[in-house]
């Protein structure tokens, strides 16, 4: 958390400091205490397996778009250090 609110200086005036470091905070404090209980609530409604499931299906759509993006990326040989040919 704290390398995502190292930009909040760089935005803000200094006065409103504060209010936007206790944000994120808050938001952080309530995914502590209500994502045990939703997760809770979803394993007892559609089971463990397919929670786990659905907790995996982002994470493993992620990884395809990020490889499918780094698949169109040409690098050629002079940006890795060598001369253009």
């Amino acid at each position: 958390m704290a390398v995502s609110l190292s930009y909040i200086p760089h935005l803000l005036p200094s006065h409103r400091l504060m209010e936007a470091n206790a944000k994120p905070a808050s938001a952080n404090t309530l995914a502590d205490i209500g994502g045990p209980a939703l997760a809770g609530a979803l394993i007892g409604a559609i089971g463990a397996a397919r929670a786990v499931a659905a907790d995996a299906a982002p994470e493993t759509a992620r990884g395809v778009l990020i490889s499918d993006a780094y698949a169109h990326i040409e690098v050629h040989d002079w940006q890795l250090g060598g001369r253009p040919s």
